[in-house]
């Protein structure tokens, strides 16, 4: 459904924001906390949730698991780290090395801002998991395949493919669909000789590669997995134009006295030969709809492999080889970029659903002692569930604002989201979430 949770609730966080107190004597909220790309901001949601009602009610909770700082690293505006039990939130872009301590950089996030960094996110998965439990998405979205091979077999072990200073391997072309992805689990690799080299990652839009790939192939005459991660492929990406080509390949010059062994009866046009003797076809009829596949070579004299792109146009594509590369792929939808693109349209139903969420926590505080809590509590306790006779409370609020959610899902391929029966919520095409 979404890939990478963490790149959607990271951006889904910055549509909403709580106000700054005046107060002195009340903490500082940091700037990302308190900013809103779209002016949504919680204590809108009802008069109980200011700074110093959160503050009294705040419930105990657990840190989230932060990444640890890095100095060896540069970080992004918003990018949260922690340091022997201290977080801090960088305020602007970091350059690499800057130091913790300087307060032109990094924000030191208390126990109270990160109480409101939780809510925040709690509000932003609550406001997703209806959208997708509630309304039917969840068992709409499909699974393309799991953990394919493009093929499946033995090599000819007569057919090594000579050295001859060529840049080689494999072209990949995707399926038009910006929900589509496709992620490489395993490349393997089949040679002659025991061999390490550099395989590299290159997309017809960009310069230079978008992935470099150690490769360590310790068994001669034997094929090798080499197991990867963020290893990604899209129609549209942030990173590339749309379309496109991706180019998985290495410099045939780095091999030295090792060869490539060419896959048996290989044909990436029409699939393979001994259809009925091996798996291979099966698997090509499973991607071959959504990833054209071809092998690729161009001299390495018309470029400078690893640090810039050669000319796309001068590749000469075979539909024959393989240059000793195999992959392990999964194809699956993700609906992460259309809820980015529809985070505006969201920002109200997370507002409202992170000022639950804190009046949650204010309804059910035991601090039984602490006199401000108490005396908010018998009004949060009313204000987080639908009572007869009572219109308004901020449970109905969160509840008919994520009903009134509007989403136009006309762009989704159906591959993706799967048309629905006359009784379902959803179905191609314009919907309202009624």
């Amino acid at each position: 459904m979404y890939v990478n949770k963490k790149l959607l609730r990271e951006e889904l966080a910055k549509t909403v924001g709580f106000y700054q107190s005046n107060d002195i004597n009340l903490p500082v909220i940091s700037p990302s906390l308190s900013s809103s790309e779209f002016d949504r901001y919680v204590n809108e949601v009802h008069g109980l949730l200011t700074t110093e009602n959160i503050q009294e009610c705040q419930a105990n909770f657990s840190r989230y698991n932060y990444p640890k700082y890095d100095s060896s690293l540069g970080y992004t505006e918003g990018d949260i780290v922690q340091d022997n039990g201290i977080v801090l939130e960088a305020i602007q872009n970091v350059p690499v090395g800057t130091v913790l301590t300087d307060n032109s950089y990094w924000f030191e996030l208390d126990n109270f801002n990160q109480y409101l960094y939780q809510k925040k996110l709690q509000g932003i998965d609550y406001t997703l998991n209806f959208i997708f439990d509630q309304k039917k998405i969840r068992n709409k979205v499909k699974s393309i395949y799991e953990n394919i091979r493009l093929y499946d077999g033995t090599a000819n072990y007569r057919d090594v493919v000579s050295n001859q200073n060529n840049f080689v391997g494999l072209r990949f072309r995707l399926k038009d669909d910006r929900d589509l992805l496709t992620i490489i689990n395993q490349i393997g690799t089949h040679f002659s000789e025991a061999v390490s080299f550099n395989l590299y990652l290159y997309h017809s839009s960009q310069q230079t590669p978008i992935a470099t790939i150690p490769i360590n192939h310790t068994k001669a005459k034997s094929s090798q997995w080499t197991n990867q991660s963020d290893l990604n492929l899209r129609y549209v990406s942030d990173y590339h134009d749309a379309g496109g080509e991706y180019f998985l390949g290495y410099a045939q010059s780095e091999l030295g006295t090792a060869q490539a062994y060419k896959m048996y009866s290989l044909d990436w046009y029409r699939g393979f030969e001994c259809g009925s003797c091996s798996r291979s076809k099966e698997y090509w009829r499973n991607y071959s709809p959504w990833l054209d596949v071809s092998s690729f070579s161009i001299a390495e004299s018309k470029f400078n492999v690893g640090v810039d792109l050669f000319d796309p146009q001068d590749v000469g594509i075979t539909n024959d080889n393989n240059y000793g590369l195999n992959v392990n792929i999964t194809s699956k939808c993700d609906l992460t970029p259309f809820f980015l693109q529809e985070k505006q349209n969201m920002a109200e139903s997370i507002k409202y659903a992170t000022g639950l969420v804190i009046m949650q926590d204010m309804a059910s505080n035991v601090r039984g002692s602490n006199g401000a809590a108490n005396q908010v509590k018998q009004e949060a306790n009313t204000q987080t569930v639908s009572v007869d006779g009572v219109n308004g409370t901020v449970f109905d609020m969160v509840k008919s604002n994520l009903r009134g959610l509007s989403f136009d899902l006309s762009g989704l391929q159906s591959e993706c989201l799967a048309c629905d029966d006359a009784k379902a919520d959803i179905i191609q095409g314009t919907v309202t979430f009624r």
